[in-house]
């Protein structure tokens, strides 16, 4: 299939508009994101087509026939090497149909170029986590739907701590909930690289208002599941750590920035800029719940008062400026 094939498709389920000789991909509530480049990429035995925006880029898995904003992440979209529990015996069951399918378990990993003792550990139940190449390359055997198993997945764990429990894909930030991430990610947040620990993206938060903390922990809740999060207090002020690399991972995709912010100052994540109905919850955590929206004859947003405007910091009249806001 070619390039002008899948762009046609796209176009004909009114993902795609052509206009003034330029390409441009749809999505409610969004402005159109210009398509400055298409490209093909192979990721193990999955086909996509990579749709490169000045921002962001959008992928279209091909097999899967699905394409797939950067707000969203699904499983399959994991690093392969990536562990995972499915539900009930849902594992158990998939290997079995591979092994009526091929005729026997050696047959099978043959078929996937797996190994034999991978899969006879999974066969007998002495293993509950596969890996996310050895489940797609099992589903493909299978001509099973990648998308019928965002909800099958009960938990992905490192070691022998659970990080994230009853895991929700797909995963999305086109939500309030996303938007106030965001806001208290760009504020009292950080995303960083772990040097320690092989390089894993980490995210941290960390205040001294007690409300923010609850807020912030209901909104990864809303967004992933059940998280775990490494605690401590120094000088009153709470620290939450989270070591699972697909919390800091899916928030870089939205336009979230790593490690020195002040190097970035009033960078607003293009998920933001691109979306004004998200702009309100972004603003109310960045502004430490001093925000609100005047819904007139002309909506716009009110920064509390006049003292808070006095003490904004160059970060946040940054972000104001950027997101044009007087």
């Amino acid at each position: 299939m070619n390039k002008k094939s899948i762009l046609l498709r796209l176009k004909n389920r009114n993902k795609l508009e052509f206009k003034n000789d330029k390409l441009y991909l749809k999505f409610k509530d969004f402005v159109l994101f210009e398509i400055e480049e298409a490209s093909f990429k192979k990721i193990d035995s999955d086909n996509l087509l990579i749709l490169k925006s000045k921002d962001t880029h959008f992928e279209y898995w091909l097999d899967q026939d699905i394409l797939i904003p950067p707000w969203q992440t699904h499983w399959f979209q994991l690093k392969n090497s990536f562990l995972l529990k499915l539900k009930e015996n849902i594992l158990k069951s998939l290997i079995k149909k591979g092994v009526t399918k091929a005729g026997n378990l050696n047959k099978l990993c043959r078929s996937l170029s797996m190994s034999t003792p991978a899969f006879y550990n999974l066969y007998k139940n002495n293993i509950e986590m596969i890996s996310v190449l050895k489940l797609k390359r099992l589903l493909n055997y299978l001509d099973a739907s990648y998308m019928d198993f965002n909800n099958k997945i009960e938990y992905t764990k490192k070691g022998s701590r659970i990080s994230i429990n009853n895991l929700k894909f797909p995963i999305d930030l086109n939500s309030k909930y996303g938007a106030l991430l965001l806001g208290y990610i760009v504020s009292d947040g950080c995303i960083y690289i772990d040097k320690k620990g092989r390089n894993v993206i980490r995210t941290k938060y960390s205040t001294n208002e007690e409300e923010s903390i609850d807020s912030f922990t209901n909104c990864i809740s809303k967004i992933y599941g059940k998280v775990h999060f490494n605690q401590e207090t120094i000088r009153n002020c709470t620290i939450l750590r989270i070591g699972s690399s697909i919390i800091g991972n899916s928030l870089l995709k939205a336009g979230a920035i790593m490690g020195h912010k002040a190097k970035n100052d009033g960078e607003v994540p293009w998920l933001i800029r691109f979306n004004q109905n998200l702009r309100e919850h972004y603003l109310r955590a960045t502004f430490s719940d001093e925000a609100s929206v005047y819904m007139g004859k002309i909506n716009y947003i009110v920064i509390s008062r006049h003292k808070h405007i006095r003490d904004l910091n160059k970060r946040q009249l940054e972000i104001l400026k950027k997101l044009r806001i007087k």
